[in-house]
Formats: C-alpha cells, structure tokens, sequence
C-alpha cells in the first residue's frame, strides 16, 4: 500500500495512525534503541523516502542534531 494514500484514507477515515518514523522516535525515547540516525540511514539505504528536512527535524525532536 503506499503509505501517503493509506495515511489519506485513515484521516477520512477519522483513525488515528503512526508511522515508521513516528515508531522509532518512540523506541528512542522510551530506550528501546540508543540512536535514531543509524536506523533512519538504513531506512533511506533500502528505499524509504524520507527528506533531508524531515529527517532533521526527527532527530532534533530526539536530541541528535
């Protein structure tokens, strides 16, 4: 499924949703990995679109800019 439609028709759908990079912002934060950059690098490595800018802003709100 491709995860912008998918996150479309959840808001129409009114349910709530989280996404991959939401999840690992949480395991940061909750301990559950000890740095957010790797897997976001990995991420990028296998495909997963994620923007400079976005990316930035992730690992500002985890404490790693």
């Amino acid at each position: 499924m491709d995860e912008k439609k998918g996150r479309r028709k959840l808001t129409q759908l009114k349910v709530p949703h989280v996404g991959t990079v939401d999840l690992l912002l949480w395991a940061k934060k909750e301990g559950l990995i000890s740095q957010l950059r790797p897997e976001l690098e990995l991420l990028r490595q296998k495909g997963f679109s994620l923007s400079q800018p976005v990316m930035q802003m992730v690992l500002r709100q985890a404490g790693e800019a």
